[in-house]
């Protein structure tokens, strides 16, 4: 386990990253009831499982970063691919 400071990134101070280590199968819990699970590595393709309440949003960050652009007003760039959660 591995602590990174991402300070050209970081939004607050304080934050940091952790940088884990998981192989097919293994899993890291967040909080007490998110379970992020390494399902399968193909290549440079890795497969995750959420396992988490369905109060808690899951988006792959590009959806999430379009989902913001809206919110916030903005107009998001047109897409040429699909975008399924």
């Amino acid at each position: 386990m591995e602590l990174a400071r991402k300070d050209t990134q970081a939004k607050h101070e304080g934050y940091a990253m952790l940088v884990l280590t998981r192989r097919a199968g293994e899993s890291i819990m967040i909080d007490n009831d998110i379970e992020l699970k390494v399902l399968k590595i193909r290549g440079s393709q890795v497969h995750l499982g959420i396992d988490a309440p369905k109060r808690a949003a899951v988006h792959r960050k590009e959806v999430w970063l379009r989902i913001q652009d809206e919110q916030n007003g903005h107009e998001p760039p047109h897409a040429t691919q699909a975008t399924n959660d």
